[in-house]
């Protein structure tokens, strides 16, 4: 093993894209992959508390 592949850590990190910056849709297919309908989700968990003046991405990651 070279100094280049060797690892510098035994932890892994998982990362996901919340807030569609990388790729459209993230958290809708998250939604869909639990068999939760995104639709249904956004109208009754996110869109009250937008309309309340929540910041959107925020919310999604909150009630996930």
């Amino acid at each position: 093993m070279t100094v280049s592949t060797k690892p510098l850590s035994n932890r892994i990190a998982v990362v996901f894209d919340f807030e569609d910056t990388l790729v459209p849709d993230t958290v809708d297919g998250l939604l869909s992959s639990l068999e939760i309908d995104a639709l249904e989700f956004c109208q009754k968990q996110i869109r009250p508390l937008i309309d309340k003046g929540w910041d959107k991405n925020g919310l999604q990651t909150l009630h996930l």
